[in-house]
């Protein structure tokens, strides 16, 4: 009796180690199985907006490209502006800017990276200016960068663009703070979602030559949205940003804030763990919808 009343003891003992110790811990193996099993889900690439991945990409690069100043002639490399030809219906086209030439057409992850190039190019100057017309904040990106984008190879042109969304989400992630568990759950979406926009790349260069999306990606190796979106989750935090580098400054009067227990302290996103990290979705694992955008 006594051996089996003991033997309960340690077994209930370990239950409670247990559950203390795998809420606290996030191995590497840890995250590596559970990207494993997220590959077996599904994503909805057609809808990229119900995506959270997808709209984190969206808000970091339209973010980047107003704090960076990208200039018009970058854009115009990146979203070149072009004028069909006039044709009996339409004698007088209007342009547009094509944002398929650098981005993978039905990408859940080129899609809203291309819709945030696409509304920054339609910016107007800030109001209540006077002899003057900014319509951004930075300086414009680095030279040697702006170099690569515009360089007339097109590889190199890619490789550039990579570098610029790791560069924007990169610094997303930072600065809205994800806990572990967010940006876990941030790395599982966008493997998921780099997954299915490679897809799409091969699908494309698997068609009958002469497809005009079979031309336009025959010599991609990659998609340089994904690679730089999702390679933003594994690159090393970035150096100080020298565009939020000074803190704000709070007001004289304003009052501190007060905290009433230490348990006020925790993020708000940790101090309720009951959320599912995975749900079904026609009977296979994805990823449970998470908000990433923090207020």
């Amino acid at each position: 009796m006594k051996r089996h009343t003991a033997l309960l003891a340690t077994l209930a003992l370990g239950i409670l180690i247990g559950a203390w110790v795998v809420p606290h811990t996030a191995s590497n193996d840890a995250v590596a199985a559970q990207l494993v099993v997220a590959e077996e889900g599904g994503i909805d690439k057609y809808k990229w907006w119900e995506n959270n991945g997808s709209r984190f990409v969206f808000f970091a690069v339209f973010e980047g490209l107003y704090e960076d100043g990208v200039g018009d002639d970058v854009l115009d490399v990146i979203v070149p502006l072009v004028t069909p030809a006039p044709t009996d219906a339409n004698p007088a086209p209007k342009p547009y800017r094509d944002a398929d030439i650098n981005f993978v057409y039905m990408c859940p992850l080129c899609h809203p990276a291309s819709e945030a190039f696409l509304l920054y190019a339609r910016r107007s100057p800030f109001r209540g200016q006077k002899a003057t017309s900014l319509d951004t904040f930075g300086a414009g990106l680095p030279d040697e960068l702006v170099k690569n984008i515009k360089s007339d190879k097109p590889a190199v042109r890619r490789d550039a663009i990579q570098h610029l969304i790791q560069r924007w989400v990169q610094r997303r992630i930072e600065r809205t703070k994800l806990t572990e568990r967010q940006r876990l759950q941030l790395t599982i979406e966008l493997k998921l979602l780099k997954k299915a926009g490679l897809e799409s790349l091969e699908l494309f260069k698997r068609r009958r030559p002469g497809d005009y999306y079979r031309d336009l990606y025959a010599d991609w190796k990659t998609c340089p949205t994904c690679e730089g979106g999702f390679g933003a989750c594994a690159a090393p935090a970035p150096k100080a940003d020298p565009i939020n580098a000074a803190p704000p400054k709070q007001r004289s009067d304003a009052k501190p804030a007060k905290i009433d227990s230490p348990s006020a302290k925790a993020e708000p996103s940790e101090q309720n763990n009951d959320n599912p990290k995975f749900q079904i979705i026609n009977g296979k694992i994805a990823p449970a919808a998470i908000p990433l955008i923090l207020d």
